[in-house]
């Protein structure tokens, strides 16, 4: 459950605050005040303190998804023994419950396959455009990608719809790249330089200069979003941000190209608007109790004579 020493301190605030989004502007606000979690390095302006840009940014935006993908697991665990005591009980198979909703005027069908759940979301009119809500959200196909030929080949986290490659590897979203360049306790003073589209990657090895990683980017990325951190002795991590959403087929120009129908594409579900994400939650919960059998909260019981 992590670190639980602080929980009095936090639950004392957070009943001061009342609710989630007040606590949380307090302790952002607290950073703030307080640290240089804001502050921005600019050398050209002679700013030496805080963190390079969208550092803090991606600091907040990693805690978050850490404990929103505890939080799914728990949601899949739970539900996978609520199926197994339905099945158990006799009632019917939730695999095979499907429902069909009205969201905003617009017919939206619920179903769950195997461990995913199928969305058809407002506006699509076949089967092919049903999207499975995974535990991050709805899984959309690639652009120009047939999602019928996608492979369910799985990579490690670090190289997740990207490439392990000689010294490094890299993983990406639609819009984001991660990098990491692997290191080993005798690397020190490292560097990591990026112009006219070569990236590089260097570090003081038994007192030598070495590069770790040298090569020019396949597609453009903000330069000013380039942001780099190191873990001792056993990655540089290097975040990067597209230009453009685009799926890369490489990090570097002399990689191979991989297979965009092998991509594991997602849409987050905390992308989705709040509306949108307590309907499909509430959808869900829905379909769960009427397949235990559960009365629906929305009738008025009848009564028998």
């Amino acid at each position: 459950m992590g670190d639980t020493r602080f929980d009095g301190d936090f639950l004392n605030v957070l009943s001061d605050c009342g609710r989630a989004e007040v606590f949380l502007d307090k302790v952002f606000g607290f950073l703030y005040r307080r640290t240089d979690f804001y502050k921005i390095q600019d050398s050209e302006r002679g700013f030496k303190e805080g963190y390079p840009h969208g550092y803090a940014s991606k600091v907040a935006y990693n805690a978050f998804c850490k404990y929103n993908k505890i939080a799914r697991d728990e949601d899949e665990k739970k539900f996978n023994e609520l199926r197994a005591a339905a099945e158990g009980s006799g009632a019917p198979d939730i695999a095979n419950v499907e429902e069909v909703y009205s969201m905003d005027g617009e017919e939206v069908s619920i179903k769950r396959e195997g461990d995913e759940v199928i969305v058809n979301v407002p506006g699509t009119s076949s089967a092919e455009d049903a999207r499975p809500l995974s535990e991050f959200g709805q899984r959309i196909p690639p652009e120009g990608v047939d999602a019928t030929k996608q492979s369910k080949k799985t990579k490690s986290n670090d190289a997740y719809n990207g490439a392990e490659c000689d010294g490094y590897c890299w993983s990406q979203t639609q819009d984001d790249v991660d990098v990491k360049v692997h290191i080993t306790k005798d690397h020190k003073k490292f560097n990591v330089e990026y112009s006219s589209g070569n990236l590089k990657a260097t570090a003081l090895h038994n007192g030598a200069r070495v590069t770790l990683m040298d090569g020019k980017l396949s597609y453009p990325i903000k330069e000013s979003e380039l942001v780099w951190t190191v873990a001792s002795g056993e990655y540089i991590h290097i975040a990067l941000e597209k230009s453009s959403e685009k799926w890369w087929d490489r990090l570097l120009d002399n990689e191979e190209k991989i297979n965009l129908g092998e991509l594991e594409i997602e849409k987050r579900f905390d992308e989705l608007d709040d509306e949108a994400r307590m309907k499909i939650l509430q959808m869900q919960q829905e379909t769960m109790d009427k397949a235990l059998g559960r009365p629906d909260p929305k009738k008025k019981p009848t009564k028998t004579y």
